[in-house]
């Protein structure tokens, strides 16, 4: 971790603000290359001033000051600020690559903190979880992780499970000594379930693993969502029919895109009208996009207002695939005129079906990961420990057993914690990262 690397670390799509983040020993001299605002200070600073993407390519721009070791990755972090402008930000990361810095891997930046114990993978498993939260529950739970709350409850398990192993295994190398203080099997067996008891309920506070992502269709009455519905799922489900508000509750199917195992959900149109059903119908339509992993967006491209339904859409949210529908009605130049903001399926004829099953796989995948695999690692390991405790409490009058036990139970803790794992485990978690994260 000797060299500087770089990434776009502010959010895609229609941001105000745009954000490079360099980390690493050259972290400002790589910056200079761009930020025309100053020498490198002292300490911790705000610098005001130019970026420069060549070319005449110039905007305002702050550059953020971060001395090591007191930063994130405990490296010399800068980060410069500017216009979220996606030619810009390529521009000035392709100018600080050219300077020396390297493109950083996914994840890679929370990697150097993990690596130089800022953080522990707990924490850094919770910058995903964090930025993934679907609901409150998630959100509480990832924040108590970053803060180092449930790390230290676990620190707090192991030296307590130490500190039992060890007066057992003094019993056992030392059992002719006089000053060696043994430790009867009621006490120990009192301690391991104190430690078994305290970590159960940390685990059953953790909110439920979602198994399958949930994939929500959305858009204005009659875009042909019900009919895509069914479509993807290979049978009528939802029912079809050409009046308006004919859905006015979500329909649910089970279904696979890619690997993933997915809920597909066809929620009311929205539109004119008013009313107790209509109301509660957009009241269900929020609480299922609400709850979403995977997002989509349906327009009938073949009405007169589908371009103000599109404009309407992207101005509601950002979807994470946007359909046009009922193509089979538009001929080829009105098609041509869409571009390439949205994929044109035809569930009627079967066009553009396995492209749009596509696009959601990829959407699909995009979303199952590091905070399932965190998930899916932290709940193994804590169930490995849990029996390894188990077994301990029943074998307390057997110090030798016991001992072993409980040091398996350590192991176990350790992993959740960071300690103990191959380059090959790590680079699992940390890949499904963010780039710039």
């Amino acid at each position: 971790m000797n060299d500087t690397i770089v990434a776009v670390s502010s959010a895609p799509g229609k941001v105000l603000r745009g954000i490079i983040r360099l980390s690493g020993p050259e972290a400002f001299a790589r910056a200079a290359a761009v930020f025309r605002g100053g020498a490198r200070p002292a300490g911790r600073a705000v610098l005001f001033g130019e970026v420069d993407g060549g070319d005449g390519l110039r905007a305002p721009g702050q550059v953020l000051v971060m001395p090591g070791p007191r930063s994130y990755t405990r490296e010399e972090i800068v980060e410069i600020h500017t216009y979220a402008a996606p030619p810009l930000l390529a521009r000035l990361v392709a100018r600080l690559v050219a300077a020396g810095a390297r493109p950083a891997e996914p994840g890679e930046f929370t990697l150097r903190a993990f690596l130089n114990g800022r953080i522990d993978l707990l924490q850094a498993e919770a910058v995903a979880a964090l930025i993934e939260a679907r609901g409150e529950a998630e959100f509480r739970h990832a924040q108590r992780a970053l803060a180092g709350a449930t790390g230290e409850a676990l620190a707090a398990a192991r030296e307590a499970l130490l500190g039992v192993r060890a007066r057992l295994e003094a019993e056992l190398d030392f059992p002719e000594e006089e000053d060696v203080r043994f430790l009867p099997s009621a006490a120990a067996r009192a301690a391991i379930r104190r430690v078994r008891e305290d970590l159960a309920g940390m685990r059953a506070s953790a909110p439920p693993r979602r198994e399958r992502l949930r994939i929500v269709l959305a858009g204005r009455e009659n875009a042909g969502k019900s009919t895509l519905f069914n479509a993807l799922i290979a049978r009528a489900h939802a029912i079809v029919h050409e009046d308006p508000g004919t859905t006015l509750d979500a329909v649910t199917a089970e279904v696979f895109f890619g690997a993933a195992p997915c809920t597909l959900v066809d929620t009311a149109g929205s539109g004119a009208g008013g009313g107790p059903l209509v109301e509660a119908a957009a009241r269900a339509r929020e609480r299922a996009l609400a709850d979403a992993d995977v997002t989509v967006g349906v327009v009938d491209i073949s009405a007169p207002d589908a371009r103000a339904a599109f404009a309407d859409l992207r101005a509601a949210r950002t979807f994470d695939v946007l359909v046009g529908a009922k193509v089979d009605l538009l001929d080829a130049a009105a098609l041509q005129g869409w571009g390439g903001r949205l994929v044109p399926v035809s569930a009627a004829t079967g066009r553009g079906m396995e492209l749009l099953r596509g696009a959601l796989a990829a959407a699909a995948a995009g979303k199952h990961d590091s905070g399932a695999l965190a998930g899916a690692r932290q709940e193994h390991a804590f169930a490995r420990a849990l029996e390894a405790l188990a077994r301990a409490e029943d074998e307390a009058d057997r110090p030798e057993l016991c001992a072993a036990e409980l040091r398996a139970a350590e192991g176990a803790l350790g992993e959740i914690l960071g300690e103990g794992l191959g380059g090959d485990v790590l680079g699992r978690i940390f890949e499904r990262f963010c780039v710039g994260k």
